[in-house]
C-alpha cells in the first residue's frame, strides 16, 4: 500500500526526543491536569482503584492539588476555550459525564450534556456480574463523550456495533453515525478546532474483534464521511496471536497499535500514539513523523502549540512496552518542544502517583 510505504519512510526519518538542551521549567506555562492513582495508599482487597483528578503548574513547581472528591475519575479531556475540563465521574449518583471550570476557584462541577442526550452513550465497563458489590458500584460508565467547539454537539461510541457518532446536545436531531468502522472504546476522539472533523481510534478491516489491531480514522461531521489517517505496522505477530486477533485469510502479520489522537490548537497537526513513538501527522495524511521515541505515550499539547506533555514510565517501572497500561506502572509526565526537543521531566519522580491521564490547560 502507497500510505504505508509513505509511513514507514517517514517514520524512519523520524527525529528522537531529548537531544537538544532541557527546557527551562520556570518558564512553562499553564497548568497540568492529570488523573492519577496513589500507589501509596491502595485500595482494599475488592475494590476499585482509586482515580484522582489532580493539578499542578507546567513548570511542577507546586506539589499536585486534588480538584475534585471523587474517587473514581476517568476520560479525562481539555476545552480550552471554555476553561474547563470534562471527567467521567463512575461512583453512586455522579455515574456521568460531567464539567468541571478550571477558572473558578472551587473548580465548580457541573453535568458536561443533559443525560438523555448523554445515556445512549452509556455502556457496561469490564466489571463482572459475579464483582464485589464496591466494584458493581462503578459498573456504567459513559463511553468516550466529547463536546463540540462550539458547544453544540457531541461526539461518543453507541450501540453493539461501537459506531462512533454524533449528537446535538439538544437531542433534537437525528444521531450522525462512522458506519463502516468500528471505534475502539479506549481511546477518546478529538475535534479539530473548527469542529468539521474529528479523529479517533477504529478497527481495521483485518481485525477479527475487540479492537486488537486499530488505526486512526478522521469523520467529517457534516457528513460522516469517513477515512483511513494512518496505517502504521508495529512488530510482528507470533502464530497464535495472529490466529487469535487477524481475520482468517487476510495478510496482516504486525500489530497496528495507533491511538489517542490529539489535535493542535491551529489545526495543522495531529499528535498520537504509534508503534514507533509519539508522532505527528497532518490531518490530510502527510508529514507522518515521530518526535518521541517509544517509552513516551499519550500526548497533550500545551494551550499555544508549541510544547508537548506526555507521559513516561517511571526509571523503575520495568519493561512497559509488553503492559503499557498495568496499574503497578508509575507513570510521570514530561514535556518537549512540539518538535520533540527538549525532553523535560516535570512531575515527581517518587512514583507515589501513578499518572493515567493528561491534559494542558492555561
Amino acid at each position: 500500500m502507497k500510505l504505508r510505504f509513505l509511513a514507514i519512510l517517514s517514520l524512519a526519518c523520524g527525529s528522537a526526543a531529548g537531544t537538544d538542551a532541557r527546557l527551562d521549567r520556570a518558564a512553562l506555562p499553564g497548568r497540568l491536569f492529570f488523573v492519577a492513582y496513589d500507589r501509596v495508599h491502595a485500595p482494599p482487597p475488592g475494590h476499585p482503584i482509586t482515580r484522582k483528578l489532580y493539578v499542578i503548574p507546567a513548570s511542577g513547581a507546586a506539589a499536585p492539588i486534588e480538584v475534585i472528591s471523587d474517587e473514581l475519575v476517568s476520560g479525562l479531556v481539555g476545552y480550552p476555550a471554555r476553561h474547563a475540563v470534562g471527567v467521567n465521574l463512575s461512583a453512586g449518583p455522579n455515574r456521568s459525564s460531567f464539567l468541571i471550570d478550571t477558572g473558578a476557584p472551587h473548580f465548580l462541577k457541573t453535568p458536561l450534556i443533559p443525560w438523555e442526550v448523554q445515556s445512549p452513550f452509556s455502556s457496561p465497563d469490564w466489571t463482572t456480574p459475579d464483582a464485589p458489590p464496591a466494584m458493581q458500584a462503578q459498573r456504567y460508565l459513559s463511553t468516550q463523550i466529547t463536546v463540540a467547539p462550539d458547544g453544540q454537539r457531541v461526539a461518543g461510541i453507541m450501540g453493539p456495533g461501537m459506531r462512533m457518532c454524533i449528537a446535538p446536545t439538544s437531542g433534537n436531531e437525528p444521531l450522525l453515525c462512522a458506519v463502516e468502522v468500528r471505534a475502539c472504546d479506549s481511546h477518546f476522539a478529538s475535534w479539530s478546532p473548527d469542529g468539521k472533523a474529528i479523529v479517533f481510534a477504529g478497527a481495521i478491516k483485518a481485525d477479527r474483534s475487540s479492537c486488537n489491531l486499530h488505526e486512526l480514522f478522521i469523520m467529517d461531521t457534516s457528513t460522516g464521511v469517513t477515512r483511513q489517517l494512518t496505517d502504521i505496522p508495529g512488530d510482528r505477530l507470533g502464530r497464535e496471536m495472529r490466529e487469535a486477533i487477524v481475520v482468517k485469510g487476510d495478510a496482516t502479520d504486525r500489530r497496528h497499535k495507533s491511538n489517542h489522537p490529539v489535535w493542535s490548537p491551529d489545526a495543522q497537526w495531529i499528535a498520537f500514539n504509534s508503534p514507533k513513538g509519539i508522532s505527528l501527522i497532518h490531518p490530510d495524511g502527510t508529514g507522518l513523523h515521530v518526535i518521541i521515541k517509544p517509552l513516551g505515550i499519550d500526548p497533550a499539547w500545551s494551550p499555544d502549540g508549541t510544547l508537548i506533555a506526555y507521559l513516561v514510565p517511571h526509571r523503575g517501572a520495568g519493561d512497559k512496552r509488553r503492559f503499557p497500561r498495568r496499574f503497578d506502572i508509575p507513570w510521570v509526565i514530561h514535556v518537549s518542544r512540539a518538535d520533540g526537543a527538549g525532553d523535560t521531566q516535570i512531575s515527581d519522580d517518587s512514583g507515589a502517583l501513578a499518572v493515567m491521564e493528561l491534559v494542558w490547560m492555561d
